[in-house]
């Protein structure tokens, strides 16, 4: 880094530990193709509410200390169901009522269209903190409402009360969960203000034009 011109890293605090050594860092943050996810504007009607989580079975270790959420929302919850892409079966032996879809490039934006809520929990560690908060990205790109850990860039995706919510605690977890099942109205105006947000900052057309800034040696350090 210190040889280098330019670093680009995709968030602040990856941004932090490049400024030791660069004199000139720029933040990008991850971006997706939003032409590739259905909006998802129906609020509610549906027979099934559906949890969304995406990831692998590495990434979905931080899903497990929420398996009595889970369950303690379905017994409040009959119509609530859990969808986790990519992240195997171990979670279908534990009597929840929930899905197991593999992931692919292809199905995982049209899969979590179909879902109701998305949800990021993580642990507040080294790793996390340095990740760019993709999973928020793609659920609201969808028009979800979303719950995560308050770790790294989380706190810069989630709104708190406009977007989605942030929970520390399991009773965090349950009570903002139980408030987004409860309420459709809630959960289309959340997905809605996501979604928007997603227009306005991470599109693969704001990723280009900050690219083109840096490769045209335009812009500045941050």
């Amino acid at each position: 880094m210190a040889a280098a011109e330019t670093v680009v890293v995709g968030n602040n605090h990856l941004a932090g530990y490049a400024r030791q050594f660069a004199q000139r860092v720029c933040v990008i943050p991850t971006v997706v193709d939003l032409s590739r996810y259905p909006n998802r504007r129906r609020a509610g009607g549906s027979e099934t509410i559906r949890v969304a989580w995406i990831g692998t079975p590495v990434s979905a270790r931080p899903l497990k200390p929420l398996i009595p959420v889970m369950e303690r929302l379905q017994s409040e919850h009959t119509r609530l169901s859990f969808r986790f892409i990519g992240a195997g079966d171990g979670f279908l032996r534990n009597g929840l009522r929930a899905e197991s879809v593999a992931w692919s490039e292809q199905t995982e934006a049209g899969l979590l269209s179909e879902c109701d809520i998305g949800i990021m929990p993580v642990p507040d560690d080294e790793f996390v903190r340095g990740k760019c908060g993709l999973k928020l990205i793609q659920y609201m790109a969808c028009g979800l409402p979303v719950v995560a850990s308050p770790v790294g860039v989380n706190r810069e995706i989630v709104e708190e009360g406009r977007n989605g919510y942030l929970a520390s605690s399991e009773e965090e977890w349950f009570a903002k969960l139980d408030r987004l099942i409860r309420d459709a109205e809630l959960r289309m105006n959340l997905g809605k203000a996501g979604r928007e947000k997603i227009e306005g900052e991470y599109t693969l057309e704001h990723g280009f034009a900050k690219w083109q800034e840096v490769l045209q040696g335009g812009g500045h350090g941050r």
